[in-house]
Order: C-alpha cells, then sequence, then structure tokens
C-alpha cells in the first residue's frame, strides 16, 4: 500500500475498527469503528494511547511504534475505562513504509480475557482442594496411561512433584513390580467400567520408614459420546486403621514381652498378695518368680516405709511416690512406685500394677547437682551464694554467744600474670593448690569460699584474740607462697589478706565483707604478701578517696583546673629562656589547692593520665596565645 492509494481507501468499508498511527504514536486516520470503540472505552476519548491504555500499556505500545516494524500485541486499558471489569484490546500493527506510519487493527478481547482469568482462577482453585484433601488424587490417560494430573501428596508419595510427575507412565511412576501387581485391578476397571477398589502395601519412605497401606479406588472417567477417556485414582492411607488392629490383636503378647523387656520392675498384686512380677524386679530385689509369688506386697518394702505403702494400696488411688524397698541380702534401694489400677487382666479383676523404678542414679544425679549450685566447680570450696547464705546466720550465733569471729578476705598477686603467661590450665591448676592449702590450714568448724577469679574468703569461727587469727595468718601465708609446679616450672604465688573482726569491725555480712575487702587493698597498697586488720580509719580514707576521685573527674569536665606559670630567666642577662606550668585546682568550696592535696589520689585511681594530657594542652594553648600576642617564644 502506497501513500497514495491508501489515502483512497474509504476506512470505513472495514469490517473491524482500523487506525493510522506513526512512530510517534499520534493518529493520522481512523474508520468509523474505531471512533465508536474510543467512544465506548473511553467515554468520548480519542487516541488509545494516552487517553485508554494503562501507563505500562502505554509505555509498551511507544516502545514497539518506535521500532517502525510490523507488531502484535495485547494491552490492557486503565482501570475505570469500561463500566465494570478489566478491557483489554488486542492489535496487530503492519508498517508502512509509503505511509511512514502503522496501519492497526483493533479488537476488544476483554471477554477473552476474562474468561481466560476465570478458567485460571477455577484451576488454582481446583489445585487448592486437591492439594489439601486428606487423599491421594491422579488421573491417567485411558490409553497409553499416562499422567494428567496429580496432587502435592500424590506426587510426594512416589518421589515426584506435581510438574514431574505429567506425562509419565503409570509404570514409571509406581515402579514395573507394583504396576505388574495391580495390572489386574486397572483391566477390571477399564474392562467393566465400573469403580474398582482394593488394599495393598508400600514401602518406607525417606520421611517414614515405616510400611503403610493404603486403599486404591479406580474409577473410570468417560466422555459425553461414551469413549472412556481418563482413569481416577484416589488413594485413602488405612495405615492407622489398620495398626490399630494389629494393636488389638497383640495387646495381650505385647504386655507380655514387655514385661520381660523392660528395665525397669513390674509388680501386679490383688488384696495385698504378689500375683506377677517381671525378672528385672526379681533381680533388683534378689528373689526368683517362685519364690516371689504369693508373698505379701509389703513383704520387700522396707520397715519403716511400709506404713505408707501400705495407706497408698488401702486408698486405691493412682499415684506416683518415692520409698525403698530391701534386697534380698537386706541392702536398701531408694524406689519410685508409679501405681495404677487395672481393670481386667488375664488372670484376674481388679488388680493393681505397680512399676519399681531404681532412682539410685537420679539422687545421686540430684546431689551432684546440688553440690555444684552451692560450690564452685574448679576448687570444690563453697560458692560466693552458698558461702552468703551460711555467713549471716553463723554471725547471729555468734552474737548470741558472746564469741568473735574474724573475716579473711584473700587475694593473689598478681595471678593475672599466671594466666596471660602460661594459660587458664595452668592458672586453674593453681588455683586448685592454693585452695587445697587453704583448706589445709583451718579447722573443720571453719568456712572457706571461692569467690571468683583468685579470690578465696574465710571465716574463721570462735576466735578469742587476735593472737589466734595472727597464728592463721601466719600458717596461710607461708603455705600459699610455696612454689606451686605448673608448665614445669616452680611458680611462687603470694597473698595479700584483708582481715575484719566480728562484732568489732562490723555486725552484718556485708559491711564485714567490704571492711574485709578495704583492709586487703591496704595490705596490697603495703608492699603485697602480707595481711592487714581492717581500721576505721580506713574506711574514712577508702570513702575520702572515692569522693575526692569523683569530684576530680567532675573538675575535668567542668574545667576547674588553672595553670599558674613560674618564668624561667638566665642567670646572665636575665632574658626569658622558659616557664614552668604548675597546675592548681580551683576547687568550688575548698578554693585553690596545691597538688599535694589531689595527685596522691589522681594517681591511685588511673586519673594521671586525662590530667596529664589536660594540662598540655592548656600549656600549649598558652603558649600559642602569647606568640600571637607578641610575647616572645616562650619554651
Amino acid at each position: 500500500m502506497t501513500a497514495g492509494n491508501a489515502s483512497a481507501i474509504d476506512w470505513n468499508q472495514l469490517p473491524c475498527p482500523v487506525n493510522v498511527v506513526d512512530a510517534q504514536g499520534r493518529e493520522l486516520q481512523a474508520n468509523r469503528l474505531w471512533l465508536n470503540l474510543g467512544q465506548t472505552l473511553g467515554q468520548g476519548l480519542s487516541p488509545p494511547a494516552p487517553c485508554l491504555l494503562a501507563d505500562d500499556a502505554q509505555q509498551l505500545l511507544l516502545q514497539a511504534l518506535a521500532q517502525c516494524r510490523d507488531f502484535v500485541l495485547e494491552l490492557r486499558c486503565r482501570d475505570g475505562v469500561a463500566p465494570a471489569g478489566s478491557t483489554w484490546l488486542f492489535v496487530r500493527a503492519r508498517w508502512d513504509e509509503g505511509l511512514a506510519a502503522f496501519v492497526c487493527v483493533w479488537q476488544d478481547i476483554s471477554a477473552a480475557k476474562a474468561a481466560e482469568q476465570q478458567a485460571i482462577e477455577q484451576a488454582a482453585q481446583l489445585r487448592l482442594v486437591a492439594d489439601n484433601v486428606p487423599a491421594l488424587i491422579a488421573l491417567y490417560d485411558a490409553v497409553d496411561r499416562r499422567c494428567l494430573f496429580a496432587n502435592r501428596e500424590y506426587a510426594r508419595a512416589f518421589g515426584f512433584t506435581e510438574l514431574s510427575i505429567l506425562g509419565r507412565t503409570l509404570a514409571e511412576i509406581i515402579g514395573a513390580a507394583a504396576n505388574t501387581l495391580i495390572e489386574p485391578q486397572v483391566e477390571r476397571m477399564l474392562r467393566e467400567r465400573i469403580t474398582v477398589t482394593y488394599e495393598r502395601q508400600l514401602p518406607g519412605t525417606a520421611e517414614s520408614a515405616a510400611t503403610r497401606w493404603i486403599e486404591v479406588s479406580l474409577m473410570p472417567h468417560i466422555g459425553a459420546d461414551g469413549h472412556l477417556l481418563a482413569s481416577f485414582v484416589l488413594i485413602t492411607d488405612i495405615s492407622k486403621r489398620r495398626r490399630d488392629e494389629l494393636a488389638v490383636r497383640e495387646s495381650e503378647a505385647r504386655l507380655s514381652k514387655f514385661m520381660h523387656a523392660t528395665v525397669e520392675g513390674i509388680l501386679f498384686h490383688q488384696d495385698g498378695l504378689i500375683t506377677d512380677v517381671n525378672p528385672p524386679l526379681c533381680a533388683l530385689a534378689g528373689f526368683s518368680l517362685g519364690e516371689a509369688i504369693g508373698q505379701g506386697a509389703l513383704s520387700f518394702v522396707c520397715d519403716d516405709e511400709r506404713a505408707k505403702v501400705a495407706e497408698v494400696m488401702a486408698s486405691g488411688s493412682e499415684v506416683t511416690y518415692e520409698t525403698a524397698i530391701s534386697h534380698r541380702d537386706g541392702t536398701r534401694i531408694p524406689v519410685e512406685f508409679i501405681v495404677r489400677t487395672v481393670d481386667r487382666l488375664s488372670k484376674g479383676q481388679g488388680q493393681r500394677m505397680t512399676i519399681v523404678r531404681d532412682i539410685r542414679d537420679r539422687l545421686a544425679a540430684q546431689a551432684r547437682i546440688h553440690h555444684l549450685a552451692h560450690h564452685d566447680e574448679l576448687t570444690g570450696l563453697l560458692n560466693r551464694a552458698a558461702f552468703m547464705a551460711q555467713l549471716q546466720p553463723t554471725l547471729q550465733d555468734a552474737a548470741r554467744a558472746g564469741r568473735q569471729l574474724a573475716l579473711l578476705f584473700i587475694d593473689l598477686d598478681n595471678f593475672k600474670r599466671v594466666n596471660d603467661s602460661l594459660g587458664h590450665l595452668e592458672g586453674d591448676r593453681v588455683l586448685s593448690t592454693v585452695a587445697d592449702r587453704i583448706t589445709d590450714c583451718l579447722r573443720s568448724t571453719d568456712l572457706v569460699a571461692r569467690f571468683g577469679g583468685d579470690e578465696f574468703v574465710v571465716l574463721l569461727r570462735d576466735v578469742p584474740t587476735r593472737a589466734d587469727v595472727m597464728v592463721v595468718l601466719m600458717a596461710l601465708l607461708s603455705v600459699v607462697e610455696v612454689p606451686v609446679n605448673a608448665h614445669g616450672c616452680a611458680l611462687s604465688v603470694t597473698p595479700s589478706i584483708g582481715v575484719a573482726l566480728f562484732p568489732e569491725h562490723g555486725e552484718t555480712a556485708p559491711v564485714l565483707i567490704q571492711h574485709a575487702d578495704t583492709a586487703m587493698y591496704q595490705a596490697k597498697a603495703a608492699g603485697r604478701a602480707t595481711f592487714q586488720f581492717f581500721e576505721p580509719v580506713l574506711a574514712e580514707q577508702a570513702y575520702a578517696d572515692l569522693l575526692l576521685e569523683s569530684q576530680l573527674t567532675q573538675a575535668l569536665e567542668r574545667q576547674e583546673f588553672v595553670l599558674h606559670f613560674q618564668p624561667q630567666v638566665a642567670a646572665r642577662g636575665g632574658e626569658l629562656v622558659g616557664a614552668e606550668a604548675l597546675l592548681r585546682w580551683q576547687h568550688p568550696q575548698r578554693g585553690l589547692l596545691n597538688p599535694e592535696a589531689f595527685l596522691g589520689v589522681a594517681e591511685r585511681h588511673r586519673l594521671m593520665l586525662s590530667l596529664s594530657e589536660w594540662v598540655l594542652r592548656a600549656a600549649a594553648r598558652q603558649a600559642r596565645a602569647w606568640h600571637d600576642g607578641g610575647v616572645a617564644a616562650v619554651p
């Protein structure tokens, strides 16, 4: 078609909506059917690209037009173009070189799209129902027996997915052996065109090794013309029903096997007399089956427990409780009784069954857990919680009796170096050795605990005088510092010991420990490897240091420090050669303080680094200010 004959065409004679659009989407010509379509869909708006189409469809159309070659598209109109539902247009565009434009033939495919969407939704609903029913469903072609449909559970049962199973034959899916086995059933269904139901057994899967029983129903699918089109397969799992039937048949046999196979003792008694026991109970009590039958059920119970057991027997209640039985040789065995009433057994009615469980290992484990909860795992000493639980009651008893006690706080000097140099295993070995040595120096009535790390606390009961405490202190100092063989070398550690006396230095556990701790730090300050009794002045000094430390920290933040500069002049000539910066603290309450009033606390509490940095910065700023102000450079 050329530009000349194109203009001669009567577009209105064409039986479908047609328009001519250039590569930029501008409409050049359109027939009446196209205009009518635009009127119907666009409520009077035309052309389609800017008015009718959704944004993404507009972009798609413009991109196709820009290529200047034939194309076919399905385009969605904007929402709200049609009174209800989505509107879709189909366009077939032919590029005409003479016209330098596209001749576009349009078609409203909304109904087809709606039908397609409805079919998709119905298929999805069918798939949703099929995949969630508690059954296996499949459809096979009646001629070549290839799978046309399978729900998720059917596909999984044979190791496939819903997609991978499609097109496979029945033999490929269930295996040649199973196919041969069920072939007669399939042939009967195809031949007689009736529903055929049968049961068969399936081996275990990777998810469950248990054998499964299934019930299979084969149903013919016959078309309107009477031809057999496909076969419908419905499989339900009847394993539970089969297992229940088997359980009923084997109940008594299983009980008998259980009684002989279980490691726990089982005893049946009626009217207080033993009617049956299993071998584990015979082994536990040391009697044979023949000796036990007919004996009183209380004959194996320890004498001091018989009243409790007899009360449970008389009440007929079903309970679990702990008691003890006697072995034939007289050994006492702690056990747990689990008592149940048996409604009916082959040997009688109204019998009672007692499961006898040996709990010696359990009690030992509980004792171990209790020990770990109250003792340090490494050294076996009391832990902090257990020591504190015993300390306050001990102090109260001493107060009533008027006795003096001594609390010792022991810290190993520079123990961190042991861990850093030899490792934590060797450090643990040293701690265990030190713990043993501390324990050996004490009386059985004294308490000793590991508070954590390399800290130990000792409570000496009933020490009338300081001389009595000194005896223990000297012993501790001498034995703890004895070299310990660690990593093939002799290693010496020394203790610093703080001592607080009850009631002289405190009447409560927290106060006494705090004062012993304060004395221990004083012992470290005195040179380590020594001891120090608490003195009230120590507490006062510690509090004063704490207060001054807090004030020093705040002074740095508030810029309360000042520098006084002492000029340095040459002996000859008198010229300025330098300046010495002297630190002063402008205390808000105490006025201007010299370094002697606060440097000691700063050194003890690690504030010197921050203080020194402030001095250097302040001195440097002052030197710069002098230089900028024209004063001679001051080193």
